[in-house]
C-alpha cells in the first residue's frame, strides 16, 4: 500500500496497542473512511511499558525512516486501538483544519471521553474552534512537532497527561494552538479511571504546571 500512495502526503497513522490483531483491525477500520492517504504504523507494546513509551517508539521509527528518504510524512495521527472514527472523511477534515491558520499544531474531534470540552454523544455541524488541549485517542499533529520535542511525549508519564503537557508547552514556548472539529466524532472505549498509572500521571501533570520544578529544556528543542 505504501508504494501506491505519495508518502509525503500520507498521514503516518500511529496505533499503539497491547494486541497486534486489535491494533491492525483498528488501523484498517480507520483507514476505510479516512478520506485521505494513510501510512499505518501499528506499534505493539510487547513489554507493557505503557502508551507513552509505545508512541515514542513509533515516532522514532518515523524519524529514522525520514533520515534515509526524501519524502517524510507531513502529519502524524495518534489513534488508540480502542478508538473508531465514525465520520466519513474524518482524517481529511482534520488535515483541512490544520491549515486554516499557520499557528495550529494539533487537531482532534469530538468523542465519548472524560474531557468536558471534547465530550459528545455524536458529531455536530459547528465550525472548528480553538481548544485548550485534546486527548490523544485521536489527535492529528504536524510532523514538525516531533522535531521540537525529544522524545515526542514526556517520558515520565505512562498513559495520560503527556498529550496535555505537549500541547500546553507548545502553546507556552512556541505559540502554537490546538483546534477541535465538532463535525468529526470518534467512538472511544473509556476504561476505569482508578488504575495506578492514572493516579500517577494525573498527579505528575498537576505538579508539572509549575514549570520551574522541571528541567524541560532537556526535552524541548529550539525553545
Amino acid at each position: 500500500m505504501a508504494n501506491e500512495i505519495d508518502c509525503n502526503e500520507a498521514v503516518a497513522l500511529i496505533v499503539p496497542c497491547l494486541d497486534r490483531k486489535i491494533g491492525w483491525e483498528a488501523a484498517i477500520t480507520a483507514m476505510a473512511n479516512a478520506g485521505h492517504p494513510v501510512f499505518p504504523i501499528v506499534q505493539w507494546d510487547q513489554d507493557r511499558k505503557g502508551y507513552v513509551h509505545t508512541v515514542n517508539q513509533a515516532v522514532q521509527r518515523i524519524l529514522r525512516r525520514d533520515a534515509g528518504e526524501a519524502c517524510p510524512p507531513r502529519h502524524i495521527c495518534l489513534l488508540d486501538s480502542n478508538a473508531t472514527p465514525k465520520t466519513d472523511g474524518w482524517l481529511a477534515k482534520l488535515v483541512e483544519t490544520l491549515y486554516i491558520a499557520d499557528d495550529i499544531w494539533f487537531v482532534g474531534g469530538k468523542g465519548n471521553c472524560r474531557t468536558s470540552w471534547q465530550k459528545a454523544k455524536g458529531p455536530t455541524n459547528d465550525p472548528p474552534k480553538r481548544a485548550r488541549h485534546l486527548a490523544s485517542f485521536c489527535l492529528l499533529l504536524h510532523c514538525e512537532v516531533a522535531t521540537r520535542f525529544e522524545p515526542l511525549l514526556y517520558p515520565e508519564f505512562k498513559q495520560y497527561g503527556a498529550d496535555v503537557l505537549l500541547q500546553m508547552v507548545s502553546t507556552k514556548f512556541f505559540g502554537k494552538k490546538t483546534y477541535i472539529v465538532p463535525e468529526v466524532y470518534i467512538e472511544h472505549l473509556v476504561y476505569g479511571r482508578y488504575e495506578s498509572w492514572w493516579r500517577h500521571d494525573q498527579g505528575l501533570l498537576k505538579k508539572m504546571r509549575l514549570w520551574k520544578q522541571y528541567q524541560l529544556q532537556d526535552w524541548i528543542k529550539g525553545a
